[in-house]
């Protein structure tokens, strides 16, 4: 019967052979520690200013960020904070007028449900139609921790097409990257 110790030795190895999961290509890995680093002082004072109730400046940081980080190759495509119930606190996007989804309750979009109950990390992509085109935006929610509390999240999108073109990153390999740190 050395053929079943045989089998039974490489039992684990079918599960984990390479080819199941496709390992992240080293341009999504670059652009997932970028976001990450970059959002890490970005979530802080987020928090910190949902926790004080200051909507304003939410806004102000968010314009900051983008004044500092966006181009016309830049992935980023907009910014949206939520509070611990997933209603919009404030929105901002560089290239058009983010503010009416100010107030709007998200609570039954899964991956934002998913990232206030477990308090982890999750991506999303959205469709978004505008003037008869179709939009696709990835994000990246980030539970936003205020003393050992979960105040809200931090949401990160970005343009589809920009990623693709800057990163090579397809939707389907953004959605199997982990952006938590």
């Amino acid at each position: 019967m050395p053929w079943m110790a045989l089998i039974v030795l490489l039992f684990p190895l079918w599960f984990a052979a390479p080819g199941c999961t496709p390992t992240p290509t080293d341009e999504a890995l670059e652009f997932r520690n970028e976001v990450i680093s970059r959002s890490v002082p970005l979530r802080s004072e987020t928090a910190s200013l949902i926790a004080e109730g200051n909507p304003g400046g939410i806004r102000t940081l968010f314009v900051s960020f983008f004044e500092k980080y966006w181009d016309e190759k830049s992935p980023y495509l907009g910014l949206v904070a939520f509070d611990n119930e997933a209603k919009v606190l404030c929105a901002y996007s560089p290239v058009e007028d983010a503010t009416r989804v100010k107030g709007l309750n998200f609570s039954n979009y899964e991956a934002i449900r998913k990232a206030l109950k477990s308090e982890r990390t999750t991506t999303m992509v959205l469709y978004y139609l505008q003037n008869g085109k179709r939009f696709t935006m990835p994000a990246v929610n980030f539970p936003l921790d205020r003393n050992g509390e979960v105040v809200g999240i931090l949401s990160v999108f970005f343009l589809r097409e920009t990623l693709e073109a800057e990163y090579g990153i397809k939707v389907e390999e953004f959605e199997r990257l982990e952006f938590g740190d």
